[in-house]
């Protein structure tokens, strides 16, 4: 840069820097301040192949954070020199763009669509790339347009900006969102930091509770929202350094899959990160218009109490009015304002007038007063809707095994009843919970037409407490909505922004309030532990964070174990702690499931210890069972749900001492074939152990699954594994292979997609074995099955089919394989071991 736009840029911003106190004495002393050392330091940041494994997070949070109050500060104060200063800060800031690149890589949702260039960033290398690529100049490219169904069964047209687009938006947004969050209207919830619907709703409460509270509500509905704001007059809101980046974003043609590539002239594209702010902005102004003009209509006493009420949450909103006239007369002034400040129509066919006793729907409750008292409930359409997909995900799983289904439901059960949790909702959820069960009842019935109604009970359903009708399979439980509690939801102060330096006690008041209010005991010490920061990067989780979690089931966040479950590690307050998904993830591809961490002894309880590198301590070691709700594909921490089903488990029966010496022989073996790693060229595979069962035969059965795999030298099988596991998702499949494999091995699989993914996680090649018209695998995997159907003749004919543990007799089986030419030295060394080996030890 040159020394005159340097130093032009680096002119006093503020005369005091609120967050430090600072008075600057010279105009050009900010570039000697801690923020703008902080940025300079940010530039020069390690940009080296590996510098991302050593990233402080925290740091760069806390960094930006600083920069966005400067900016709030500086808007509030109507410095317009400091307010381009800091924003120019925040868009060249190195810390920035990481965060913008872990926000749309790592955090959204939407992390691996993909957008016209077809590309995606979803593993550390790409996002190295992705890094160097980043250029805010450069002009966005079109837009995907995609399709999703509404509600109402029409389709909503979607536009997916490719990676780097998205990645330049959030830096944008990082930029704009401290400028417009100070100026908001204080009942504007939509798309704005920490605010939600719950917040909407306590407000609609607020403006109805009263006996001397308006008794009528316009349900505005605007046309085509998104599809139709005026793109001059959202222009002419923003400032000159903003107005640039948004008019090419806005401009950007659209790819129709059907159509090809089309002008976009109005709206703004759904689908983008900064198209829900723009949207926001777009309405700005409408409170406080529509309270001014109705005071001019005397609806009111005064400028404080004009005599209506508006509560919006993006373009859907509400107004309150005294009397059915008044509201009649407002409505074409609402369109009227609709019409000149956005450029969109409000639509007067699904726009009504209600009366308060009548009640009315809004973001799927329903708000109406019953004899003089206010009680918001559940929607009806939004009751009918889960129970629809319920029914659907049955229909559509009529063969799948009963855990299979509990794992299906129970996001869906949670996440539904944690949304209604704030209000009047109980009543609601027994009668969900009611049609449920009747239809678990009907597809269990209908899997066993001829057996009797008492056998199906059994055989499905349990008794637990005061409750009979229990749908359970073993560990895997069915969640029920009248287990939810009923929570009060705290509302926010309209005024308060987080941006705003003065309200930073205020927010963290709050979030350490509303953090533990829904979490259970164990959750709750686990939590308090960090004291709501993650425990790998140091960073607080937000608040949104934690109730995506509850409510929409997104894996964000994981109550993960840092001893693993294969070095014996349990589910203890000591050993569980809560971390961002991502840094879970980047965490586990520094140190494996086989690696201790770094000071083991702080995750033991008193009755724990390490010994020889594992755990080892008194079976009855506090744990927590179904209090650990795990989030995601990956599950890791190790819950009732998530452990593999072995037969045996319950049986109390004191084993006699030859069968304890066998047992400690297995479990010697068990040690041993842990310390082997697959090299070269290893084939993957799975089968199902059990007799014959009804319904589906391969993957979906209700048998035990099993992985296994062979490593291949010189077309001849060298060693050999075999793990159970609970089933076949990718968290599954992706911890034994993980385990079991060296870096740099090639995968040879039968095309199974879920192998494809794992290999692509841990970095290896995979190449695919296709299946002959038969169905049966070509003479590539002939080792690999008849090491199988060796495997169930060695079950079968020396064990008489499973009795007490499967993987111990997998393990055995295992370490014959792999010390096939041995001789007489595998009694020697099998013996040497298993004097080594204690019965606390287990596979």
């Amino acid at each position: 840069m040159r020394r005159k736009e340097w130093s032009v840029m680096n002119r006093k911003a503020v005369s005091q820097d609120e967050s430090t106190g600072h008075i600057r004495k010279n105009p050009r002393e900010i570039h000697e301040d801690a923020i703008m050392r902080a940025w300079v330091k940010a530039q020069t940041a390690d940009a080296s192949e590996h510098a991302d494994e050593w990233i402080d997070w925290k740091e760069i949070e806390h960094h930006v954070l600083r920069l966005q109050r400067q900016l709030a500060h500086a808007v509030e104060h109507n410095n317009r020199k400091a307010v381009r200063h800091y924003k120019w800060l925040i868009r060249t800031s190195h810390h920035t763009k990481l965060m913008a690149i872990r926000h749309v890589t790592q955090e959204n949702r939407g992390r691996r669509t993909p957008g016209v260039d077809g590309k995606t960033y979803t593993t550390p290398e790409k996002r190295r790339e992705l890094r160097g690529l980043v250029d805010l100049g450069s002009r966005p490219l079109p837009v995907r347009r995609v399709y999703i169904v509404k509600k109402n069964g029409k389709p909503r047209p979607l536009g997916i900006p490719t990676t780097h687009d998205r990645v330049c938006q959030a830096i944008h947004k990082a930029a704009m969102e401290p400028e417009w969050d100070t100026q908001f209207s204080p009942n504007t919830y939509g798309f704005r930091p920490q605010r939600s619907t719950w917040d909407a709703m306590s407000q609609v409460f607020a403006n109805f509770c009263k006996s001397g509270s308006a008794q009528w509500v316009i349900e505005g509905d605007i046309r085509g929202y998104f599809d139709n704001v005026d793109h001059a007059k959202l222009l002419a809101r923003l400032a000159p350094e903003d107005r640039i980046y948004v008019r090419r974003m806005l401009k950007a043609p659209v790819l129709d899959p059907e159509e090809g590539l089309l002008a976009s002239t109005r709206g703004t594209p759904q689908g983008g990160l900064i198209s829900p702010l723009i949207a926001v902005i777009a309405l700005q102004g409408m409170e406080k218009d529509l309270r001014q003009k109705a005071f001019q209509m005397r609806f009111g006493s005064s400028r404080a109490n004009p005599g209506i009420n508006i509560v919006s949450y993006a373009d859907d909103f509400i107004v309150t009015c005294k009397t059915k006239e008044q509201a009649e007369q407002f409505v074409p002034v609402i369109a009227q304002w609709l019409a000149d400040n956005v450029g969109v129509e409000l639509s007067l066919e699904k726009t009504h007038i209600t009366n308060i006793n009548d009640g009315f729907d809004f973001l799927g409750f329903h708000v109406r007063k019953y004899k003089g008292q206010l009680l918001i409930k559940p929607a009806k359409d939004s009751k009918l809707a889960v129970l629809r997909k319920i029914k659907g995900i049955l229909d559509a799983n009529k063969s799948a095994k009963q855990s299979m289904v509990i794992r299906l439901l129970n996001p869906i059960i949670r996440g539904w009843g944690n949304y209604y949790s704030t209000q009047v909702s109980k009543k609601v959820f027994g009668y969900c919970d009611h049609k449920i069960i009747q239809m678990l009842w009907k597809w269990a019935k209908r899997r066993h037409p001829k057996k009797s109604a008492w056998w199906i009970y059994q055989r499905y359903f349990t008794r637990r407490g005061n409750r009979n009708w229990v749908f359970a399979d073993g560990p895997f439980t069915l969640a029920t909505m009248s287990d939810i509690r009923i929570i009060r939801h705290i509302k926010i102060q309209g005024r308060r922004s987080p941006h705003r330096p003065s309200d930073h006690e205020y927010f963290e008041a709050r979030r350490e309030q509303l953090l533990l209010k829904r979490l259970n005991g164990f959750q709750k010490k686990v939590v308090h532990k960090t004291g709501g920061r993650c425990a790998l990067c140091g960073c607080n989780i937000s608040v949104e964070h934690f109730r995506h979690w509850q409510v929409n089931g997104d894996n964000d966040i994981l109550f993960a174990r840092m001893i693993p479950d294969r070095l014996g590690g349990h589910n203890t307050i000591e050993n569980v702690v809560v971390t961002h998904r991502w840094c879970y993830e980047k965490y586990r591809s520094i140190h494996d499931y086989d690696t201790l961490p770094d000071n083991p002894e702080r995750y033991l309880s008193n009755q724990e210890s390490i010994v020889d590198g594992k755990w080892s301590g008194k079976e009855n070691s506090q744990r927590a069972n179904d209090n650990v709700k795990t989030a995601g594909w990956l599950e890791p921490c190790d819950s009732k749900e998530s452990r593999p089903v072995l037969r045996g488990q319950g049986h109390h029966k004191v084993p006699k001492l030859p069968d304890l010496m066998l047992r400690k022989i297995r479990i010697a073996m068990a040690d041993r074939n842990a310390k082997y790693r697959l090299e070269d060229i290893v084939q993957i595979d799975d089968f199902y152990l059990g007799g014959e069962s009804e319904g589906k035969r391969g993957r979906g059965t209700d048998q035990a699954p099993v992985v296994t795999g062979v490593s291949m030298k010189k077309g001849k099988p060298e060693y050999l594994f075999m793990d159970l596991v609970n089933d076949l998702s990718k968290h599954s499949v992706l911890e034994v292979l993980s385990g079991r494999l060296t870096k740099g091995v090639i995968l040879e699989t039968d095309g199974w997609p879920t192998y494809a993914s794992c290999a692509e996680d841990l970095g290896v090649q995979s190449h695919l074995i296709a299946r002959s018209r038969d169905g049966n695998k070509n003479e590539t995997f002939q080792w690999l099955d008849k090491a199988i159907s060796n495997f169930k003749k060695f079950i079968d004919g020396t064990y008489h089919g499973r009795q007490l543990d499967d993987q111990l007799y997998m393990e055995e089986y295992t370490y014959r394989y792999n010390r096939r030419n041995f001789g007489h030295r595998l009694v020697e060394r099998l013996l040497a071991a298993s004097a080594q080996t204690s019965l606390a030890q287990s596979p």
